[in-house]
Parts: structure tokens; sequence; C-alpha cells
């Protein structure tokens, strides 16, 4: 299951929203495996995750865009509120957005070994600390971040590995591209008022 419907799960398994807000009790439920999902909170006491082939046409008070972490805890947000109709409007096949663990096949010891491999923003550092407080609100298990040993790397379809600092998978030319591509959301980065 996807991050996002399982943390929803968790949220209405527990019988609250975030934040300690009561909830309507009601069940998340998966119909169907492709195409947009919508969640939405049913009349009464019912609440759920729906997920259809083809999005049905509907009314609802919100429209949330994106069912990855951000519109899903929105949605939850404003179904806490309660009286509210939310859909959440999501063009892939899941929920979470761009957390997404994959399966990846790497060379370890002459031996070919299946290791979980984390495909985007799945990496939280310690001074995310709002982000670090839902995923514990969540129950969210974080696995701790090791610098040594062998480090997996997608090469565009192919996997490389290497140990250390430097990706040594990457010729001098990619390494340059990747500086480059760095430093400047580095400078993009320093032109955001974090007060703002």
């Amino acid at each position: 299951a996807a991050a996002a419907a399982w943390a929803l799960a968790r949220l209405a398994s527990r019988g609250h929203g975030r934040r300690g807000r009561p909830r309507a009790q009601g069940t998340w439920r998966e119909r169907g495996a492709r195409g947009a999902g919508t969640l939405h909170a049913g009349s009464g006491s019912a609440s759920g995750v729906a997920f259809a082939v083809m999005p049905q046409l509907q009314t609802a008070d919100v429209v949330v865009v994106g069912g990855g972490l951000s519109g899903v805890v929105a949605a939850d947000e404003l179904l806490a509120g309660g009286g509210r109709e939310v859909v959440v409007l999501e063009g892939a096949a899941r929920l979470g957005g761009r957390l997404r663990t994959e399966t990846v096949t790497v060379p370890l010891g002459g031996a070919a070994v299946e290791v979980p491999y984390d495909c985007g923003g799945c990496w939280v550092g310690a001074t995310h600390h709002g982000l670090r407080a839902l995923l514990d609100e969540l129950g969210a298990a974080l696995e701790t971040q090791h610098h040594a040993g062998l480090k997996v790397m997608d090469l565009l379809g192919g996997i490389g590995t290497y140990t250390g600092h430097i990706p040594t998978c990457l010729g001098p030319g990619e390494l340059l591209d990747m500086h480059r591509a760095l430093s400047e959301v580095e400078r993009l980065a320093r032109r955001v008022d974090a007060g703002a």
C-alpha cells in the first residue's frame, strides 16, 4: 500500500484525525488499482478512500489536486473539520507522490542481492522538524541513514554502486553536472525567505 494510504488508514483506525481531533468512525477502503484516486467523507459516520479507473463526475466542497503526502494531509485536515466532502485528484496509479520504494538488484560480494531503494523524496534530515513531527504522529518508522558501506545510485535506468562520499560510478562530466545542479539548488534556496 502507498505510504499516504497507509498513513490515512492508521489515522482512521485510531479514531481521530491529526492533532488528536475526534473523527467520525469509518473504514478506509480501496476499490480498483488505477486511475484517479478520491478521498471522500461519506454522509453520517462513513469515511473512506476510493480509487476509480476513470474519475466519476461528482460534486465536492473541496478538491485537492495531487495525492502526494501534502495533498493527503491537506485532505485529512479538511475532513477532520467535519461537514465537508473532500475529493483528492491523483493522476498516478497510487497515492504517495514522490514517496516510493522499489526493490532493485545490486552486486554484493559476488552475488546479486535485492535491496529496497528509495526512488523519491524519502530522505528526512535532522532539521526537518515539521515533517518529523508529522511522521511521528502518523506512526511512520524512519530508517537511519548510514554513511559507511555500499551506496546504490540510480543511473538513468541502470544501477551503480560506490563507497565513500563521491559517486565513483559517475564519470567526470556527470560529476560536474551534478555539482552544477546542486549549486543552483543551493543558490535558489538562499533566495527563499524562510519566515514567509
